[in-house]
């Protein structure tokens, strides 16, 4: 289940920070689905200190 946490469009480029949830096998195949379109993933797990 995908939540858009915030986005950002300019001339230039764009940037999502996307909240994902779902089981570990389901994740991995929606990864690497969005890295076959073109989009760059980067993985930003939140951590509770």
């Amino acid at each position: 289940m995908p939540n858009i946490r915030r986005a950002r469009v300019t001339d230039t480029g764009s940037e999502m920070l996307l909240d994902v949830e779902g089981s570990g096998d389901k994740l991995e195949k929606a990864v690497e689905y969005i890295r076959s379109q073109g989009i760059e993933v980067e993985d930003v797990t939140a951590t509770d200190e």
